[in-house]
């Protein structure tokens, strides 16, 4: 209830500040109407993204079924560790949909050197950000709970995973990049082949053999 009742409040929120608004972007309810054209370029742009985006809680839910032979404790840590994983997702994220919307702007403008910066501006932020955030969880990763047990096993997977955020930059960057240019199914594509095929395969065939939470995370900066 708490959920459904903050996104209601915040779409009226958001819709009364659309419909106030002096600017371009002004609302106006009685003007609302389907574009055919406009809307196959959304679903265009966005089915991909979207399927992009399952094919992540697909792989994901297969790991956690591994995770969760391994043990309570080993469950708890690696629970503590996901929203910490969220967390650098959600920045890796918001650098994502930046870089999409300058490449379109400047790829639309027709200006490939602004694009080509941008890009490489947007790497480095990223960079700096997760060197930045990877130490801070390195070294200060102990305090994810306060049960001795599930300290020690999240610092393992902490310790393994978190030098590895670096791997993860490229795959958000350039996908965004090249949704900013209109090129969505390539990316998509990718990540079923990378993240999907390479990643449930480790999974099912190396996990067996040496079923350790080491094996199983080792599926992520390998695919």
């Amino acid at each position: 209830w708490a959920t459904i009742i903050s996104q209601a409040v915040s779409a009226i929120l958001v819709i009364l500040v659309l419909t106030r608004t002096s600017e371009s972007y002004k609302l106006h309810l009685k003007k609302l109407r389907m574009d055919k054209v406009l809307v196959r370029r959304i679903v265009e742009i966005g089915l991909p993204a979207g399927l992009q985006s399952v094919m992540y809680n697909i792989s994901n839910i297969i790991i956690q079924s591994s995770v969760n032979t391994l043990g309570t404790t080993t469950i708890a840590a690696y629970t503590a560790y996901s929203k910490i994983d969220s967390l650098f997702w959600m920045i890796m994220s918001a650098f994502g949909i930046s870089i999409t919307t300058f490449v379109g702007q400047n790829y639309g403008a027709n200006k490939p050197k602004r694009v080509k910066r941008g890009v490489n501006v947007c790497l480095g932020m990223s960079f700096i950000t997760t060197i930045i955030l990877s130490l801070i969880l390195y070294f200060f990763g102990v305090y994810i709970s306060s049960d001795p047990a599930v300290i020690e096993n999240g610092l393992e997977i902490l310790h393994f995973m978190v030098p590895m955020f670096l791997t993860y930059i490229l795959i958000e960057i350039y996908s965004g990049s090249l949704r900013g240019i209109g090129d969505c199914w390539i990316p998509m594509l990718l990540t079923c082949l990378g993240v999907c095929v390479l990643r449930v395969a480790w999974v099912m065939i190396a996990v067996p053999i040496h079923r350790t939470m080491i094996t199983i995370l080792a599926s992520y900066p390998l695919s």
